[in-house]
């Protein structure tokens, strides 16, 4: 719900979004992962935290995204939406294990073990490659692998611990009904997003496709937050946004 003066830059821009166009042009799933997370994150908005939690928990399909959910989620300590989180991921499991046989989970298991190894498997074209490891392995080489992941992790720590100072942020105005506290709200779903993003070592173009959501609440704003955590939260999003803009 965008204010009216931004409807139609609104709807253009995300006409224009490459990530979008990437999605659709090469049939990609995001789209449909785009979806779960709107949902679940609308759902999660309106109290409905259980069912928010099994929504969030359909992104368990592409397991990446699910980590930093998950890690939201525990931060928050919101015991319906992770029981709903579990619940979603245990019915998927089980949903595969009848569809198939049980040796497609233990194999997947057992595929999880090359996760450390995936920039010295696979090089994936600079054009496509946009999580932090990804893009260091490819501007630094493949020797540098192992450094570009500790990189990675310290960024993913700190955005974490943003996450977490806005989490204690909205538990302390919890009863606060003003414009401040639904821009807390917006804050603090699209750093989540933008915290699933950066933990997940393997990410490309269409993936970004979910910064529409941090992008929908921004121009959903009706005012400017003066909090300093919105503030942060507001330049971590522009810098990465500008970093892949460049790297595009």
């Amino acid at each position: 719900k965008p204010p009216p003066e931004w409807r139609r830059t609104a709807a253009l821009g995300f006409a224009a979004f490459y990530p979008v166009l990437n999605t659709f042009w090469n049939g990609q799933l995001a789209g449909l992962f785009l979806l779960f997370f709107v949902v679940g994150l609308e759902l999660h908005q309106r109290r409905r935290l259980f069912v928010a939690g099994m929504v969030l928990s359909l992104l368990a399909m592409k397991p990446q995204l699910a980590l930093g959910v998950g890690v939201w989620l525990l931060l928050r300590r919101d015991l319906h939406s992770i029981a709903g989180f579990f619940c979603g991921g245990l019915i998927q499991a089980a949903a595969v294990s009848f569809a198939m046989k049980p040796d497609v989970l233990l194999d997947y298991a057992r595929a999880t073990r090359a996760y450390p190894d995936l920039f010295r498997m696979h090089v994936i074209s600079p054009d496509h490659q946009h999580a932090i490891a990804g893009i260091l392995t490819d501007l630094c080489g493949a020797e540098f692998a192992t450094y570009a992941m500790m990189i990675h992790f310290l960024v993913a720590l700190a955005v974490g611990l943003l996450l977490l100072r806005l989490i204690n942020v909205r538990r302390h105005n919890r009863h606060q009904t003003t414009l401040d506290s639904v821009a807390e709200v917006r804050i603090e779903l699209s750093t989540a997003v933008l915290f699933t993003l950066l933990v997940t070592p393997h990410l490309l173009t269409y993936d970004l496709c979910y910064l529409l959501v941090p992008i929908a609440y921004g121009l959903s704003a009706r005012r400017e937050t003066e909090s300093p955590v919105g503030l942060a939260s507001n330049s971590a999003l522009y810098l990465s946004s500008r970093l892949t803009q460049f790297y595009l």
